[in-house]
């Protein structure tokens, strides 16, 4: 994956195909909603952030939401909780994402909101630095040196 996840990435599965805009993303998870006899409620506001490479924020009722950094809207495919969804300012949020792409492991490509940016790139500095000396030394052993 060369990019952090967004919501149409999320879905597509779901939706059987990929969305090709965020509002077709919201438009059909409000007809799912719908047709699940859920009420559909303003919730008000989350902070969005990155789990395994993946923009997400978290519902009240302890459900996940795929978001995009495009929108400010998130919905709850759970419960129907419709909330306003803040993010970094796009300067920041290009930095985080860049900084996580680095990492060839998605499983290391996690940002909270209560990280700097600095701390971020210096983490992955630090991570990259660790796995160059662990290849190195991997490659030496193979070549019995």
């Amino acid at each position: 994956m060369n990019q952090i996840e967004r919501r149409q990435d999320m879905w597509q599965d779901a939706m059987r195909k990929r969305a090709q805009s965020d509002t077709e993303c919201l438009v059909w998870a409000y007809e799912r909603i719908r047709g699940q006899q859920k009420q559909i409620r303003n919730a008000g506001m989350v902070t969005a952030y990155i789990n395994h490479g993946r923009w997400v924020a978290d519902c009240n009722c302890n459900s996940g939401m795929a978001v995009d950094p495009d929108s400010t809207s998130a919905i709850c495919l759970e419960c129907g909780a419709v909330w306003h969804v803040t993010f970094p300012q796009t300067r920041e949020r290009e930095r985080i994402e860049r900084a996580l792409l680095l990492r060839p492991n998605v499983a290391n490509r996690n940002w909270l909101p209560n990280e700097t940016v600095s701390d971020l790139e210096a983490e992955t500095r630090e991570r990259m630095t660790a796995e160059l000396a662990d290849l190195q030394r991997r490659l030496s052993e193979l070549g019995g040196e």
